[in-house]
């Protein structure tokens, strides 16, 4: 019948100013409800409906502009070298040329800490740096392969360890325990409390160009090398096998576990050998957010981030990159991975991506050099970055939001 229908398109008199305020406000203040009767015929169910009308998360502003800019001349242009690395004491550390450079970052000052151009001849300038004991001793690798240690409050040398046959290009610490990377295929563990080395590991075939302790203070170390070979060590079960010549291993080749056997005597036994890198592993990166979260990432060959679950060991996934990867830094302050890159086949070096994880997708990539991005350094509040490139600049970024 017609009278059903009667209020289809029907025309209402507005309220009146004094019968508006109660009835409208009533019903405006209902209609905000999820509850609200009228949504009863919207076939989503409740939890669906409050995510709808829940307020929408602003998306953080990434600058995309340095906000401070230093001359970095000298600056060498090697992928397997690890040149700058950033104190807990905001204090930073580059090598430029024969020498070390120490710039505060709070109090915006730059000194020489060492010069070594008295050396030229002999080839002992760094190929290395990392800070140790908070910041208070600076451990420098060079070309012949002996690793020294330096009081950077007085300049003083401390300590002078020999053991690789060429050039240090990467070190990791974690407490007293310091490894080292070379050019000869080894990696050498050492507590500096002992004059000797801890372990020695000879497991790559082809110079070692990342190597990256857990965050979470335990003793597992990984290893990327220009063999393509990606390992992680427990140093805990880790044990020398010095009485036979082959010893068992766990490998993840192309996804999948299976067992084979390493001719390597006197070296320990990988917890992981992680095999499915087409190109140099020179980008690790421990999460500090998950337990036994590794990425990795390869070489212009092989333009891919991994992401390892060490602890079951597996896969977890991987994202296609445009261009190498040339470092790898997890965020302190939120779910996000920062990564540096090089060259391509199609695309500029120089190119600074953030992650989010565990999405995985790109919260915003942009141009940071004008040439590749070979050295990345975070600082100790977890905000801001620093690259440097063979543009022969260093840039600051503000990249991760604030701890909350």
């Amino acid at each position: 019948s017609t009278t059903g229908r009667s209020r289809i398109f029907s025309y209402h008199r507005p309220l009146a100013s004094s019968e508006s305020g109660s009835l409208a406000t009533r019903r405006d203040f209902q209609l905000d409800s999820v509850l609200h009767s009228a949504y009863d015929i919207v076939p989503l169910p409740l939890t669906t409906r409050k995510q709808l009308m829940a307020p929408t998360k602003r998306m953080r502003h990434i600058s995309t502009t340095a906000y401070k800019v230093l001359d970095a001349p000298d600056l060498e242009d090697n992928f397997y070298l690890n040149l700058m690395d950033w104190s807990n004491k905001d204090v930073l550390a580059v090598v430029l040329g024969k020498s070390i450079y120490v710039y505060d970052v709070e109090q915006g000052k730059v000194q020489k800490l060492l010069s070594f151009g008295e050396l030229e001849s002999s080839g002992l300038y760094p190929s290395s740096v990392r800070w140790i004991e908070d910041g208070n001793v600076l451990a420098v690798g060079n070309r012949r392969g002996d690793l020294t240690t330096y009081d950077v409050q007085t300049g003083l040398k401390l300590r002078t360890i020999s053991g690789h046959t060429k050039r240090i290009g990467n070190i990791s610490s974690m407490d007293s325990l310091i490894a080292t990377g070379s050019a000869d295929c080894t990696i050498l563990l050492r507590d500096l409390r002992t004059p000797m080395p801890v372990k020695r590991i000879t497991a790559h075939l082809a110079e070692v160009c990342g190597l990256k302790f857990s965050t979470f203070g335990d003793p597992v170390l990984a290893s990327g090398g220009d063999d393509c070979r990606l390992y992680v060590w427990d140093l805990r079960s880790s044990a020398t096998n010095s009485t036979s010549k082959q010893v068992s291993q766990t490998t993840i080749h192309r996804g999948r576990l299976s067992t084979s056997m390493a001719a390597k005597a006197n070296s320990p036994t990988p917890l992981l050998s992680l095999t499915e890198h087409r190109a140099a592993v020179k980008g690790l990166a421990w999460s500090p957010h998950a337990r036994g979260l590794l990425a990795s990432g390869g070489g212009k060959q092989d333009p891919i981030i991994r992401f390892w679950n060490t602890t079951m060991g597996y896969k977890i996934d991987q994202v296609q990159c445009q261009s190498q990867v040339t470092n790898l830094a997890w965020s302190i302050t939120s779910d996000e991975l920062v990564s540096t890159h090089g060259y391509g086949a199609a695309t500029v070096p120089g190119v600074v991506t953030v992650w989010h994880y565990p999405t995985r997708t790109s919260n915003i990539s942009f141009i940071a050099h004008s040439g590749r991005v070979l050295y990345l350094a975070t600082s100790p509040h977890g905000q801001t970055i620093a690259t440097a490139s063979c543009d022969e600049s260093l840039r600051f970024f503000e990249i991760f939001p604030p701890k909350q």
